[in-house]
């Protein structure tokens, strides 16, 4: 779970099919920003996710009304009050549950569940010089939760109009700059909800001053090990180094065929040795038979006079 120091009392956590995910700290990231804890997480393709904020006594703004605000790789999603009469007992303490983004008009509201997506990488070039698409690639695989003092909310019969999600669908190589990025977050199908409460409240210490701010940056396993987050998966033992008694059933069936294998490779190396001492053999006694029937043969010289024919008699 991600802890603020300066603020106790509140964990936030993102979880899939009811499991937080485990988290990785950067141990070679330099100092992270006043208010704000940084971690990573696996993210799998397709998986929902939800956040959790769980609040417990040591949590010091119990006497005001606080907010959970979600953005997505930049983009801001979805907001939740957090009443004082949720945070005021405490005894057991109140977890705020986000699931997805809510909007609705009239009668008719819709929720969209959060979700890890594959991000498409391709090969094209960058404008440097568009500033929002810019800003865009930088938030990319990051997942922010910010929590903020509100004034008391007044409920009212407001509508949250539904718009299209701003999801970066793909990326250009030239933009990744070694950050291992291999996912979106993005938002499901919509699903029919029954009308939620609108309420509206001001911010106690400014929008751009939250009490505590949470990320979490997502990336595939993969990519976790090439950015040395998390180690890569040590070399296996081969087999042959492994304590018998340690071996599984199917390990010692694998061992014992292994064994075969080399032992057939082996006696078929000796019988192709054989073969060729033996070849080699009849070679040399057919050599020796030849040079014993040898046919003399004349040898000639030469002289001034001619050339002479020298008969050998041996």
């Amino acid at each position: 779970m991600a802890v603020l120091d300066g603020l106790p009392g509140l964990e936030v956590e993102i979880v899939v099919n009811g499991q937080p995910l485990k988290e990785y700290t950067d141990t070679f990231v330099d100092e992270e920003e006043a208010k704000t804890v940084i971690k990573y997480v696996e993210a799998v393709s397709g998986a929902n996710f939800e956040i959790y904020c769980r609040f417990t006594r040591p949590y010091p703004h119990r006497d005001v009304v606080n907010s959970a605000h979600v953005e997505l790789d930049g983009e801001g999603v979805v907001g939740k009050i957090i009443r004082k009469s949720y945070l005021q007992p405490l005894l057991r303490g109140y977890t705020a549950w986000i699931k997805g983004r809510t909007t609705g008009q009239g009668q008719k509201w819709l929720e969209e569940k959060f979700r890890f997506a594959e991000l498409t990488i391709i090969d094209q070039p960058l404008d440097m010089s568009n500033r929002r698409l810019m800003d865009k690639v930088r938030a990319l695989g990051e997942i922010v939760v910010s929590v903020y003092r509100r004034s008391d909310p007044l409920s009212t019969d407001g509508d949250i109009p539904w718009k299209q999600a701003g999801s970066q669908d793909s990326i250009s190589e030239k933009a990744m700059k070694g950050r291992a990025l291999t996912h979106k977050a993005n938002l499901s199908a919509s699903e029919a909800i029954p009308r939620m409460e609108v309420w509206n409240c001001n911010y106690l210490d400014g929008e751009d001053r939250p009490v505590g701010t949470y990320k979490f940056r997502y990336r595939s396993l993969e990519s976790l090990k090439s950015l040395c987050i998390i180690p890569r998966s040590p070399s296996p033992v081969p087999l042959e180094d492994r304590d018998p008694d340690e071996l599984t059933e199917a390990e010692k069936n694998e061992l014992l065929r292994r064994y075969k294998e080399e032992r057939a490779a082996e006696l078929e190396a000796q019988r192709i040795k054989k073969e060729i001492k033996k070849e080699i053999k009849r070679e040399r006694e057919s050599t020796d038979q030849e040079g014993g029937r040898r046919r003399k043969t004349p040898r000639t010289s030469s002289t001034p006079n001619g050339p002479i024919e020298t008969i050998n008699l041996t």
